[in-house]
């Protein structure tokens, strides 16, 4: 009776912690723990929330990307965040479409670039996406299509 009423009592924080944002598995894991010492009935509610579709890593892994490439964020740097703060495994982010974010992510740096700086003033470009962690390459292929464009 006891273990009903602590799984009831996790399934529903691990609930309200779900409507407020989506979570990663590992973020969930953690926060249910600080209520138990439990491993077992985690597990069983992380379980739960997996099959009703509460949790989904993949949802949330979309979203993350999503939300941060819109505030001009790496890519790579992004994923590194996945792994190294969330515990995102290799195969939920291979299953993304890697070439279609990299192009939809210099889009969206593009039409940051040109609301924040005169696309004349390429050093000030640069210093702003080397702090948000691109690469060289990358700033150059930013830098080629402001001047397209």
């Amino acid at each position: 009776m006891q273990k009903k009423k602590l799984f009831d009592e996790l399934f529903d924080y691990g609930c309200k912690l779900l409507k407020q944002r989506d979570r990663s598995v590992f973020e969930i894991k953690e926060k249910l723990k600080t209520k138990t010492s439990s491993e077992q009935i985690v597990d069983k509610v992380v379980q739960k929330l997996l099959d009703l579709g509460y949790l989904n890593e993949y949802r949330f892994v979309e979203n993350y990307i999503n939300k941060y490439l819109a505030k001009g964020k790496n890519l790579n740097l992004i994923f590194y965040e996945l792994k190294e703060k969330y515990k995102v495994d290799d195969e939920t982010i291979n299953k993304l479409d890697i070439g279609e974010l990299k192009d939809k992510q210099i889009e969206i740096v593009v039409e940051i670039v040109k609301k924040k700086y005169n696309v004349n003033d390429k050093r000030k470009i640069y210093n702003f996406l080397y702090s948000k962690g691109f690469s060289e390459d990358e700033i150059e292929t930013v830098l080629n299509n402001l001047v397209k464009k």
